[in-house]
Parts: structure tokens; C-alpha cells; sequence
């Protein structure tokens, strides 16, 4: 079913299933559960407004390799150039 504007209209029955399926969808309980999505929303390097530190797993001694690499590769001139590529592995 469509407006007169050509959007698409809900039905009431949808709208009704949705609140109720919504009830079911409150997030992690357990902190075990907590835990394991305690990271989903983390940003990379270039979004990132602060420093949060490494991630599980994450070795600084790979990453400022990968760092010289990007660094070597790209050649980044110019002050905006350099900024950029130190976000990029960050």
C-alpha cells in the first residue's frame, strides 16, 4: 500500500509485530555477552577522536611496521598528506 506521495504505509499488524519482536531485542545480559560486543561500535583510525588503545591481539611493533610501509608506499608531501597516512594506521 502506498501514499499518494508514493511512500510506503505500514499496516498496523506490522507495526504491532515489530514493538513485540523489539521487547525480545535488549542486548547482551551476561557480561560474558557484554564483552563480546563491548567492541562493536569502536571506529578505525581515521574516525577515531582519542587514543583507546591497542585491540585483543593487536602487536604495536606490526602496526608501526605497517605504518613505515604505508609511509614507503605512498610517499605522502605535504603536511595534510602526512597527517592523513598517520591516521590511516592508527
Amino acid at each position: 500500500m502506498e501514499t499518494t506521495s508514493g511512500e510506503k504505509v505500514t499496516s498496523q499488524k506490522k507495526i504491532d509485530a515489530n514493538r513485540r519482536n523489539a521487547r525480545h531485542s535488549t542486548g547482551p545480559k551476561t557480561e560474558r555477552g557484554k564483552k563480546a560486543v563491548a567492541r562493536n561500535a569502536r571506529k578505525h583510525g581515521m574516525l577515531v577522536c582519542e587514543v583507546v588503545g591497542m585491540l585483543p591481539g593487536e602487536d604495536i611493533v606490526e602496526l608501526m611496521h605497517l605504518h613505515l610501509e604505508l609511509i614507503a608506499e605512498y610517499g605522502p608531501q605535504g603536511q595534510s598528506r602526512n597527517f592523513l597516512s598517520s591516521r590511516l594506521w592508527s
